[in-house]
C-alpha cells in the first residue's frame, strides 16, 4: 500500500460508501484507518444513514 499520494505528497483520501452506513462502510473505515498516509471516512447514501453522504465528505 502506498503511504502518500505521490503526485501531491499529501494523504490519500478514501471514502467508503454503502446504503445505511451501519456495517460494510464502517467496517472498511475501521480496517483502513491505520494505513499510514490514508485519511479515511465512511458514509451512507440513504438520508437516514448513520453518517449521510454530504458534499463535504467528497471535497
Amino acid at each position: 500500500m502506498r503511504a502518500l499520494n505521490a503526485a501531491h505528497e499529501r494523504p490519500l483520501r478514501v471514502v467508503f460508501v454503502c446504503t445505511h452506513n451501519k456495517l460494510r462502510s464502517r467496517t472498511a473505515e475501521t480496517i483502513f484507518r491505520g494505513v499510514p498516509g490514508w485519511q479515511v471516512a465512511s458514509t451512507g447514501t440513504d438520508r437516514r444513514a448513520e453518517t449521510p453522504l454530504t458534499r463535504n465528505l467528497l471535497e
